[in-house]
């Protein structure tokens, strides 16, 4: 072997996009229901990847391990951008229209994503791996999502230091641009893991995520004191008919032909 092509532990590996994703509440779904609500998540996936100019990213990439509710990907570098704009705001309309159309006893579906870079080999294992999971069940992660509900929406998106310096501070995002995140500290406390991160909820402004989370209401249908109940959420006029789960096709169908509007979402 010539001496050049010698594999030396010091040299730096290629570095690589990592994306991670996960289901909020997957596991208190019942038994019965999690093999179709999987399948209906990983076809949403689909469709929104495809949307996203990342449909051969999704079919057949570098490294995908399935962690049961979600699933982690690693992608050629140069693809990044593509997961965090359009690809958050895709799945986020696509998501939105699931919950419009699920009948009530099918469990709703919100998720978490995370978007990291960093050298791993060809074996995709390292450090960054460990990390972006990381990132996606920090305490930033869950607050996202769980403010994400609060207001609508259905995706909360993580993005490592590193991750938001490359991809939306140098400019290589479609829309969105530094003032959609909010800079938090992304913290698993058990895992002795605590790293700057950059958080985006489609629709919710930085100055709402970062307001301090309500102490739990002693009724969960009111509001703070003084003010009037919670009504339930209910369907807009005119939604597509409700359907059972499994059946995605439907909420990938009507899509076609929407029109997208970051601006609807409430972005500035």
């Amino acid at each position: 072997m010539d001496a050049d092509t010698v594999l030396d532990d010091r040299d730096v590996p290629d570095y690589r996009a990592l994306f991670v994703i996960d289901m909020k509440d997957y596991s208190k779904a019942r038994s019965v229901e999690m093999p179709s609500l999987r399948e209906d998540f990983d076809a949403l996936l689909a469709a929104a990847f495809a949307r996203s100019g990342l449909a051969r990213e999704w079919s057949d990439p570098e490294y995908y391990s399935d962690t049961g509710d979600g699933v982690i990907l690693g992608l050629p570098i140069r693809r990044m951008a593509r997961l965090v704009d359009p690809f958050v705001e895709n799945l986020n309309r696509l998501l939105e229209r699931y919950e419009k159309q699920r009948l009530a006893s099918a469990p709703p579906i919100r998720a978490r994503v995370s978007v990291h870079v960093g050298p791993l080999p060809e074996v995709y294992r390292g450090a960054p791996i460990n990390e972006v999971c990381r990132f996606v069940n920090s305490d930033a992660a869950r607050r996202g999502v769980v403010r994400a509900a609060e207001y609508g929406s259905f995706t909360a998106l993580l993005l490592s230091d590193e991750a938001h310096r490359v991809v939306v501070r140098d400019g290589r995002t479609e829309r969105l641009t530094e003032k959609h995140f909010l800079r938090v500290e992304a913290e698993v406390p058990d895992k002795g893991f605590s790293e700057v991160a950059w958080l985006h909820v489609p629709g919710v402004t930085p100055s709402v995520l970062a307001e301090p989370d309500a102490p739990p209401p002693s009724d969960a249908s009111s509001g703070p004191a003084g003010s009037p109940p919670r009504p339930p959420s209910t369907p807009r006029a005119g939604a597509a008919p409700k359907y059972q789960i499994g059946s995605v096709g439907n909420v990938v169908e009507h899509m076609e032909g929407s029109q997208t509007s970051y601006q609807r979402f409430g972005a500035e």
